[in-house]
């Protein structure tokens, strides 16, 4: 073979490899990226950075996702958008080349509205073909399509077969998704049991919703025996990752100790937290500990804000309290003006005694004198 047939052999051999590395999903760091986005944020930040920069389209996709949505970053729409006008036309062009990993961005894109008009039929078709090369997201979101009715007709025997393709693949997501839907009977015969085995495979990789449903169900012993210490280490796995519910689960924890000894500060530390999110549930519970003095030290200034953020939430019996404690602090303010107002009244009695007596006093050493 001659020197020019050899480099045809190398350019057709790299062209070919390539090929089927784009239809596998091959990608490199961006798609490590897009599979980390929404389950670690800062690995999705850390891989997609220097790979963006490098022209990655995938990267770039995510880099565009992690700045218009403010994911452990300050949120930067216009950064965002920099980042997407570089990354969609490429994501297309690899999407229409059979690129599962684009196939799926792009379908994210649609359903979202992001940097294209929002079309949920064009990202369930996306979504499908991903999916139909096997790729784990494209098959939960796929799922996603067909249990919400988004872009296609609601099918939620079809949801359950793409959770359970993504699923067992070890996809999280999809675990937790799975879960779910037996613990609800949607689209399958209620099972708590087969609930709590798949939300432990998704707990288990660090879901934290997933993390949060398997503390639950044990803390009621539904689908799993009643154990409230385990309960009380997935809330925490799932409060230290942030999630608003099992903060608030695991104030409820320390303050009513199950699964650890009782413990007020603590309880309230927790409550906080799951408040600040937005949490309504925590954020009557906080303002009520506030009121009394409960784990924190007294102060109505901080409940009536948590109050009137509860009240924000929908919280009807949290926008009566805030009231009944307006109305109270607004009694006590009449009160304190009234008294003061009868300690100026006696006081200028008292003092209109004073000059009469020192009047008279007067008065009468001057009769005296004279």
């Amino acid at each position: 073979m001659n020197h020019k047939n050899m480099k045809l052999v190398f350019i057709v051999t790299g062209l070919l490899v390539a090929l089927a590395g784009a239809r596998a999903g091959w990608c490199g760091p961006g798609e490590d990226a897009l599979l980390a986005l929404g389950v670690d944020n800062q690995r999705a930040l850390d891989l997609a950075e220097p790979a963006a920069k490098q022209g990655d389209p995938l990267a770039q996709y995510v880099l565009g996702r992690i700045y218009a949505e403010g994911r452990n970053v300050t949120k930067n729409e216009a950064e965002g958008a920099k980042w997407f006008a570089l990354a969609v036309p490429r994501v297309k062009a690899l999407a229409e080349s059979g690129n599962a990993p684009a196939q799926f961005a792009l379908g994210s894109l649609y359903n979202r509205g992001q940097a294209v008009s929002q079309d949920y039929s064009q990202a369930a078709a996306w979504f499908r073909k991903a999916a139909t090369q096997g790729y784990a997201p494209g098959q939960n979101a796929l799922g996603v399509c067909y249990v919400s009715g988004q872009g296609t007709a609601q099918d939620l025997a079809q949801g359950v077969k793409w959770y359970r393709k993504a699923a067992e693949q070890g996809f999280a997501i999809a675990q937790n998704n799975l879960g779910t839907l037996y613990a609800s009977g949607q689209g399958v015969a209620p099972d708590t049991g087969k609930a709590a085995l798949w939300f432990r495979k998704a707990a288990d990789q660090g879901n934290a919703y997933a993390q949060v449903s398997l503390g639950s169900m044990y803390s009621n012993g539904i689908g799993v025996a009643k154990a409230a210490a385990e309960a009380v280490k997935w809330f925490r796995k799932a409060a230290d990752q942030g999630n608003a519910e099992a903060q608030r689960d695991l104030g409820v924890s320390y303050f009513n100790g199950q699964g650890v000894a009782q413990d007020f500060p603590e309880a309230a530390k927790w409550y906080r937290k799951a408040a600040e999110q937005g949490n309504a549930e925590a954020q009557s519970i906080i303002s009520s500990m506030y009121l009394d003095g409960q784990g924190v030290a007294k102060d109505a200034v901080e409940a009536d804000r948590f109050l009137k953020m509860a009240c924000g939430s929908g919280d009807q019996q949290a926008c009566l309290k805030s009231q009944a404690l307006a109305e109270q602090k607004a009694a006590n303010e009449k009160r304190r003006r009234a008294g003061l107002i009868r300690v100026i009244v006696t006081g200028l009695f008292a003092l209109g005694a004073v000059l009469f007596v020192l009047y008279w006093i007067s008065g009468t050493a001057k009769e005296n004198a004279s």
